[in-house]
């Protein structure tokens, strides 16, 4: 068994790879729009290459959380951007303070 990994090293080697276990890893989270993978306690291996880095993560189980969807449409965004004449990130923050209401996010951004 030690000769395939001596032989497996080998062949990183030749391909210009190295490979480290990252310790003391105590969880990885993976965040998308609509949810979150909580995985505690992983191992993870790091695999530099050329041109990228490659995670490898292992864990017996995860948790997936579902994240809260915003109560504003796109719509209401690029409104907001021209009516108020302010960038996608201050429109953004304007509707999340005003939970959403759009006519009360104007009125704050216009003053």
């Amino acid at each position: 068994m030690r000769s395939g990994n001596r032989n497996m090293r080998r062949q990183m080697d030749r391909m210009g790879l190295s490979m480290d276990t990252l310790d003391d890893v105590q969880e990885v989270i993976i965040r998308t729009t609509t949810k979150e993978l909580v995985i505690e306690k992983p191992q993870v291996n790091k695999m530099d290459g050329q041109d990228s880095t490659v995670f490898m993560v292992t864990a017996p189980s995860y948790e997936e959380r579902e994240l809260e969807a915003p109560t504003y449409s796109e719509d209401d965004v690029e409104l907001l951007c021209v009516q108020a004449n302010v960038d996608r990130e201050t429109a953004i923050a304007a509707l999340n303070d005003c939970d959403g209401e759009l006519a009360t996010a104007l009125v704050r951004l216009k003053l």
